[in-house]
């Protein structure tokens, strides 16, 4: 045994030591560098299953692909089976994955998407194109009227045409095409300045289906529900509902009667007036007709669903600046000028009548659909 006074043996005993230390530190090196070897084995090899499962599932989605003839996005097969050839024999197939990726993304527009573009930008050059025509018919009111009332209802036909909803563009047209033949005959047979006020008054029947295809789509869009939300009212209250419609309809009845004995005898007069007195004369009672139907429909037919005091008053107050502005724009722009923008600004009035005629018409389908409901359930 040694003894640890003596410094010999001191001295053998740290050797003995360091040397067990150095062994030690070389053996852990040893273990560890084999565990960080196998570890370097293992992510190789689930490297290699990932590679190995990236290529199945890329020969998967391109055999799904090129099932169908053309797929859904609009590519066909064997563009399909060239990018499977590239990326099959490409080293950099990642990046190849992501270029096909944004091919099928791409969706080529289908024919009536293309049909709505070229629409919207017909009625688009259509309005540029109004300004124009005016300038070119300042001296010429009757030419004036007659080529705005074309390019409106052309306007009209293509903004029905892009919102494409039931009311078809076909019906638009067709009814164009006869308020602009009756509008000739009587044009040449009558009057021209009656074949003028016909012309115009067509404008008015195109923005009327122009409002009722706006609100058939925003319906359809989900943006308009006031079909939906017609108040439930009790027996009592639904009876004195019933009689303020009454009255209301005898009320817009009657006066409709006597604006339109007004405009009956403005166009017998026509030959006598000018072309600016007789086209207020003609249109603003008509707008003022068109403006208490839409509040008829609109506050007592859906029961304030649509308009409800607020918007009554606006709308009114819309009639309103309209005809009480006429002076200034008369006194501004002149004569035609003030023409021009009293009749292009009453427009809104035929719009909103359609507008809210459809409301009511989709109301009243509601209305069956849920008698329909109630009595399948009695029944069940």
């Amino acid at each position: 045994m040694a003894d640890l006074q003596n410094p010999k043996d001191n001295k053998l005993m740290a050797d003995k030591i360091s040397l067990l230390e150095h062994k030690l530190i070389e053996d852990t090196i040893k273990t560890l560098e084999g565990k960080v070897k196998s570890l370097e084995d293992r992510i190789m090899e689930d490297e290699a299953k990932i590679k190995t499962l990236e290529e199945m599932l890329l020969k998967r989605t391109i055999e799904d692909r090129m099932e169908n003839t053309k797929s859904r996005l609009g590519i066909p097969s064997f563009r399909l089976k060239e990018d499977a050839y590239k990326l099959k024999y490409s080293e950099a197939h990642k990046g190849k994955l992501k270029t096909l990726t944004e091919k099928l993304k791409y969706r080529q527009p289908t024919d009536q998407e293309k049909a709505r573009h070229f629409a919207l930008f017909m009625a688009v050059l259509l309005m540029m194109a109004m300004p124009v025509v005016v300038l070119r018919s300042l001296g010429q009111p009757p030419l004036l009227v007659w080529r705005l009332s074309y390019l409106l209802c052309g306007c009209t036909f293509f903004w029905i045409r892009f919102l494409g909803v039931t009311l078809r563009a076909q019906t638009s047209l067709m009814c164009n095409l006869v308020g602009f033949v009756l509008a000739l005959y009587a044009d040449a047979a009558l009057d021209p300045k009656i074949g003028m006020l016909v012309s115009h008054l067509n404008v008015h029947v195109s923005f009327v289906m122009l409002g009722y295809a706006l609100a058939e789509r925003r319906q359809r869009d989900g943006r308009e529900v006031s079909a939906l939300y017609i108040p439930t009212l009790s027996k009592e209250k639904q009876e004195r509902m019933l009689d303020l419609q009454i009255l209301g309809g005898i009320f817009v009845g009657i006066f409709t009667l006597l604006a339109a004995a007004y405009i009956v005898w403005v166009m017998c007069s026509a030959s006598n007036r000018s072309i600016v007195h007789l086209m207020i004369s003609v249109f603003i009672p008509l707008s003022s007709v068109l403006m208490f139907w839409s509040i008829f429909v609109g506050c007592m037919l859906l029961q304030g669903a649509l308009l409800g005091e607020t918007g009554c008053l606006i709308l009114v107050i819309y009639f309103i600046s309209s005809v009480f502005l006429s002076p200034l724009a008369f006194s501004i722009v002149g004569d035609i000028g003030g023409m021009i923008v009293t009749t292009l600004a009453i427009l809104g009035l035929p719009g909103f009548f359609g507008y809210s005629a459809c409301i009511y018409a989709s109301s009243k389908q509601w209305l069956k659909l849920q008698l329909a409901q109630e009595s399948a359930v009695k029944l069940d």
